[in-house]
């Protein structure tokens, strides 16, 4: 019994083909079955008023943009929630002028003390001197991994979710 020749031309399209199908429908999948929820559930939070999806270097990117009213801390960390454990980065749409940081300048030490040793009270009783001493408003709320911090001054904003460092607790 002798077999028929392949003809690898025909084998080639044939791959080519199958292989483009795959990927549009996998590229058809993601878009019905994860970002369409997506940007539904973000998009009913108060105060979300725009949402991207991004793709880049292999990492998918969510840039959200809030109200210039919206309680940045609360809207964070319900966007943390739904995203939670996805490769999502999250880029909060702002417009920092100068002024606003060089405000989150000055307060790097505190925030960064904050997030080593968990004391956010002492953190709030800086920031509010030293915004008032500089005439910018704020927003701060902690949840167990992120300090939210909106600086406000005027029409810009600045806003920020820091990630708190995880202490262990085992024995050694």
């Amino acid at each position: 019994m002798k077999l028929p020749k392949l003809n690898w031309i025909v084998v080639a399209v044939v791959l080519s083909l199958t292989a483009g199908l795959l990927y549009m429908g996998h590229q058809a999948w993601h878009l019905r079955v994860i970002q369409n929820p997506l940007r539904e559930k973000i998009g009913a939070i108060p105060g979300v008023l725009s949402l991207q999806l991004q793709s880049a270097q292999q990492k998918n990117v969510l840039v959200i943009n809030l109200n210039q009213d919206a309680e940045f801390p609360r809207v964070a960390s319900q966007v943390k929630n739904i995203v939670g454990q996805e490769p999502y980065e999250i880029v909060w749409g702002d417009n920092p002028n100068t002024h606003l940081l060089e405000v989150r300048k000055g307060l790097d030490l505190a925030l960064q003390e904050a997030r080593w040793r968990h004391q956010f009270l002492l953190l709030q009783e800086r920031m509010e001197e030293f915004t008032r001493a500089h005439a910018v408003e704020y927003q701060l709320g902690v949840d167990e991994e992120y300090i939210y911090v909106a600086l406000l001054d005027g029409t810009h904003i600045l806003r920020e979710a820091i990630p708190l460092i995880q202490v262990g607790g085992g024995a050694n």
